[in-house]
């Protein structure tokens, strides 16, 4: 299999600076939220499928206004509404690039591993020919390969009668 045309260069500053980047958008999103896996759970449950129910509401609530609770003014709704329209869109945006990332990895991951196998069948064969330096790396890369468990014979699983 072909190597992938992936040609691309990242130094340890290239890093720093994105995480610099991810850590300036973060500043600017001071209020970001953050919950257990418990509490998601519940709040989902509680609200299955949210956004139909707010949009529906919204327009109730504008076209009669008087059945809004006096503690909850209109404004202070639509402000929720705008903050959660405008983190969609960045969410939208994260997923993207979230999801290039882990495919540039997967590939690139692929890549190295096929460059690996190549390095040990090149040890392997040379082993095979008698070089013992090959041959201890051959033994020493040849552990990755090896079932960690060996499965019992049926004869062995059989209790005695």
């Amino acid at each position: 299999m072909p190597l992938s045309k992936i040609n691309g260069e990242m130094t340890d500053e290239d890093v720093e600076k994105v995480i610099k980047h991810f850590d300036d958008a973060k500043a600017l999103i001071s209020f970001l939220a953050s919950i257990t896996n418990e509490q998601r759970i519940e709040m989902e449950k509680k609200n299955r499928n949210p956004m139909n129910f707010i949009k529906h509401t919204q327009l109730h609530m504008e076209s009669h206004p008087v059945y809004m609770p006096a503690t909850t003014p209109i404004p202070g709704f639509q402000r929720i509404l705008k903050l959660l329209h405008n983190l969609r869109h960045i969410e939208v945006a994260m997923d993207s690039f979230h999801k290039d990332i882990n495919d540039t990895i997967t590939v690139l991951e692929t890549d190295a591993y096929a460059l690996a196998r190549r390095y040990y069948k090149s040890a392997k064969s040379s082993a095979k020919e008698g070089d013992h330096e090959a041959e201890r790396i051959y033994n020493d890369l040849a552990v990755h390969f090896k079932p960690k468990h060996k499965r019992k014979k049926t004869s062995d699983t059989t209790p005695e009668e």
